[in-house]
């Protein structure tokens, strides 16, 4: 990856932490570090691009050959006649991939309604194919706030995790660890899948 694009990722980068933060603290003084925070990150790696481009005299150029993930949904769900009432999920995601021919990096937000509980979340991932199809490793973070209807007070749940996959001749292996903080429920999930393919 060159400078240019290093510190155009970087801008962009900062920039979306700062929103995301802003938008996911749970307290204004944190939404107000976060945001200074990225806005801080991405203008410092914009000055330095602008710096950049001046003192070398070249034009600024930057192609970025990478593939591009877009996703989203929502769904409703509704019942007249009982107690249930109304239901609604949404979420949205975006993602690049191929930086520097095999990197990865995702954001997501979710958000949902039902009878018992509102919460609004957002997290991202970082991932590698380390060896061109046979070793790919990524990281995740997830945070979502909760706010119950029989609660008083809003929860934070924290999602991290990791995950390993490793594609041999006949054979794919893919290990999966996730830890679970607040809200009530401390866990820690581990999931090993073997695959065998067939000739």
């Amino acid at each position: 990856m060159s400078r240019p694009e290093s510190l155009l990722l970087a801008m962009v980068l900062g920039h979306a932490f700062g929103v995301a933060g802003a938008l996911l603290a749970s307290t204004s003084g944190q939404a107000r570090r976060l945001g200074s925070l990225g806005a801080i990150v991405g203008a410092s790696s914009g000055l330095a691009l602008g710096l950049d481009t001046l003192l070398s005299g070249a034009p600024l150029r930057v192609e970025l050959p990478w593939l591009l993930d877009l996703a989203g949904g929502v769904s409703a769900y509704h019942v007249t006649d009982g107690e249930l009432g109304l239901e609604l999920t949404g979420f949205a995601s975006a993602g690049l991939r191929g930086i520097a021919g095999i990197g990865r990096v995702q954001l997501d937000g979710d958000a949902g309604r039902i009878d018992f509980v509102d919460w609004v979340g957002g997290g991202g991932a970082l991932g590698a194919d380390l060896v061109r199809d046979r070793l790919d490793v990524s990281a995740r973070y997830h945070l979502t706030l909760l706010r119950y209807a029989a609660s008083v007070e809003d929860g934070l749940e924290h999602r991290a995790g990791a995950r390993a996959h490793l594609s041999l001749a006949s054979t794919d292996l893919a290990l999966d660890g996730e830890l679970v903080r607040g809200a009530g429920a401390d866990a820690v999930i581990a999931l090993l899948s073997a695959v065998w393919r067939l000739p």
